[in-house]
């Protein structure tokens, strides 16, 4: 079951260590270093590590849906995942998957349901095999006697087990990926987790943000982002005037967290003040404006849409009366047009 010269992973932190550390990783492709990575780190977090009533140490069972959901690719990259750690033997097949549809109909049973694919994760072992003493080599001395206690044989003591927790995961669980969803500087905020990443996503933009802590940046913010200003938003207005006007800088700044209630202020209504700056009231943010502008636009085109419609019906519903009168122009003036085509035959005289 385990690979020769490898032995079965022993804790979560030396599988999440061992894994990346392989050297067949350097040859490997970025993108598909990347899902190779992905892969391992899935199954070792969802990996068992023994105690009461739990599979084995260094099981893992995640079925491929839920490791393609996790991972953000596709099957035939999970399989080729799967050979590739499965050949460096970091990886060996405990137990085939198997699935009720491929028995045979009198063994079918409608209550049995699909078993996953088990496996094992496996590291190297520190010392290859080449390295095993020969016979008669003496592998190691005798035990030696404890220094505190010297009158108290080696074998007299035994190790105290170890008291673990009933869950050796937190509630939540670790996560392997980041959480799906918009950008971070593309979205509202809607509570103080998103507000604070938001916050460290602008500090990446942004060097001179990096020098105030995320939750300091998050509070100059809360005003906007209460009025729906987004994260690019708020980089925006601290780099131009309202009126598009970019600012210039001469002087290093020494006070960031004053810089940026100043450069902010300037997008905020004057009669509100700046003395409680949780109760400014922003003006509309440049994305706001460009929505609007957006919706204006839309609801202009969908009027003359309207107004072309209109005239269309009204145009179709009175063609019978423009023909009619068409018709009976002709009819009336029917013997004077038989009249002139007499005379410029006789003018132009026989063919």
């Amino acid at each position: 079951m385990v690979p020769a010269g490898f032995r079965r992973v022993c804790s979560q932190r030396e599988a999440l260590r061992a894994g990346p550390a392989c050297p067949d990783l350097a040859d490997v492709r970025a993108d598909h270093r990347e899902n190779l990575i992905k892969f391992w780190r899935i199954h070792v977090l969802h990996a068992s590590w023994g105690g009461e009533n739990r599979p084995p140490r260094g099981t893992t069972r995640p079925t491929r849906a839920r490791a393609c959901e996790l991972a953000g690719f596709g099957e035939s990259t999970y399989k080729a995942c799967r050979r590739w750690w499965e050949a460096r033997g970091y990886l060996a097949i405990v137990r085939r998957g198997r699935t009720p549809a491929l028995r045979p109909m009198v063994l079918a049973d409608p209550d049995d349901r699909n078993e996953a694919q088990v496996y094992v994760l496996c590291v190297p072992r520190r010392k290859p095999p080449g390295c095993l003493p020969t016979a008669g080599e003496t592998i190691s001395r005798p035990l030696s006697g404890f220094r505190r206690k010297p009158d108290n044989a080696p074998n007299t003591q035994e190790a105290k087990p170890k008291v673990k927790p009933e869950e050796d995961r937190a509630p939540r669980g670790l996560p392997v990926l980041p959480r799906p969803g918009p950008a971070p500087l593309g979205a509202v905020p809607q509570n103080r987790s998103e507000a604070l990443g938001a916050a460290q996503a602008m500090q990446e933009r942004a060097r001179l943000l990096r020098e105030l802590s995320a939750e300091h940046l998050r509070h100059l913010a809360r005003p906007f982002w209460l009025a729906g200003w987004q994260p690019r938003d708020v980089l925006h207005a601290l780099d131009f005037e309202p009126g598009g006007r970019q600012h210039g800088y001469t002087a290093e700044v020494r006070f960031p967290a004053a810089w940026i209630r100043s450069r902010l202020a300037q997008w905020t209504d004057p009669e509100t003040g700046t003395a409680c700056w949780q109760a400014v009231v922003p003006l509309p943010s440049p994305s706001q404006l460009r929505a609007a502008e957006r919706d204006r636009i839309r609801a202009e085109a969908a009027a003359r849409r309207d107004q072309a419609a209109e005239l269309a019906a009204a145009r179709t519903a009175d063609s019978d009366g423009w023909g009619a009168r068409a018709r009976a122009m002709l009819a009336a003036r029917g013997g004077r047009v038989a009249q002139d085509l007499a005379r410029w035959q006789l003018r132009r005289g026989p063919a």
